[in-house]
């Protein structure tokens, strides 16, 4: 099972690496952008999947790692080597102080409590002129890799750029969920007072993936800047983080290959029906309620029941 694992994750890595072979242009950064999107539901899955922590207020720092990223070309810090870590970094930092705030709370309150302090972030963002208030921030130009012959103003080297950054982070948070971390992550998504009085800090397991995921929110937000040259505080409100739990539940939670599946699913959706009517999200509300009283475990879990039940499996 492993290796037939190994060989399919090895298969669609080598497929998307076509992409630019076949197309071009608006199928490029679409593309691109459900490469991005699968990252940034990825990252909410180890908080809402592996560890039970429903959180609304995870685009906070996919628009810290953006608009880190928008400020720092602006202000002439072009270097790659520069802006990429410090995208990430003013991410996870902002993690470890919402996250040392949220994590004493559970449920409800939890939920509640990283809105409301995304919510500030977002209010920060409308009302700084540093990211542009309320009209947001351009980006003219993308960072410099320093690599010669990689030029990330080529859209196809940006697109390789995306896909290398999102593989890394896909096989860094395999490693993670399947180490006895992860593994200690589910069990407090499980029965919190029980693994506490097995002798783990629940506390500290907690911060922790909630600083690991806010990381990688950042480097989404790093990469979706740099497609869209465009980044406005839109982008950190609560509604965000509602689409991409969306992308989340459509998938399969505690998954990591339900976001990206999920994360296709809903953009390609979007774009397929906001063509026929301004109206989108009245059809995608009732496709998620379909999917999730019809499949609960998401798309990712209604292909494995199906996979379990046939007959090469009898």
């Amino acid at each position: 099972m492993p290796s037939r694992r190994i060989l399919f994750y090895a298969a669609v890595l080598a497929a998307l690496g076509a992409v630019p072979m076949a197309v071009g242009g608006f199928y490029l950064e679409f593309t691109n952008q459900i490469l991005i999107f699968a990252l940034f539901a990825a990252s909410l899955d180890l908080l809402a999947g592996y560890t039970g922590l429903i959180s609304l207020g995870h685009a906070a720092f996919f628009g810290i790692g953006a608009y880190a990223t928008a400020i720092l070309v602006e202000l002439g810090v072009v270097r790659l080597v520069f802006v990429l870590p410090a995208a990430v970094l003013l991410s996870a930092l902002a993690a470890a102080a919402i996250g040392a705030l949220c994590i004493r709370t559970t449920g409800v309150s939890f939920i509640m409590i990283t809105l409301a302090l995304a919510q500030l972030v977002y209010y920060v963002a409308l009302n700084s002129p540093m990211t542009g208030s309320t009209d947001g921030m351009l980006m003219f130009q993308r960072p410099e890799s320093g690599l010669p012959g990689i030029d990330l103003e080529n859209n196809i080297h940006f697109y390789y750029y995306s896909l290398l950054l999102v593989g890394l982070s896909f096989g860094i948070m395999g490693r993670l969920v399947s180490s006895p971390f992860g593994r200690a992550l589910q069990g407090i998504r499980a029965n919190e007072e029980r693994m506490s009085a097995m002798g783990y800090r629940a506390g500290t397991y907690k911060l922790t993936v909630f600083v690991i995921a806010g990381a990688f929110a950042g480097l989404a937000g790093h990469l979706f800047v740099n497609l869209q040259f465009f980044i406005d505080p839109s982008s950190l409100q609560w509604h965000a983080s509602g689409q991409v739990l969306t992308m989340v539940l459509m998938g399969g939670l505690g998954t990591l290959s339900g976001p990206a599946v999920g994360a296709a699913l809903f953009i390609g959706l979007e774009e397929v029906i906001s063509s026929y009517t301004d109206h989108w999200m009245l059809p995608m509300g009732i496709i998620l309620v379909l999917i999730v009283l019809f499949a609960r475990g998401g798309v990712v879990g209604l292909w494995r029941g199906i996979r379990s039940k046939g007959p090469w499996n009898g």
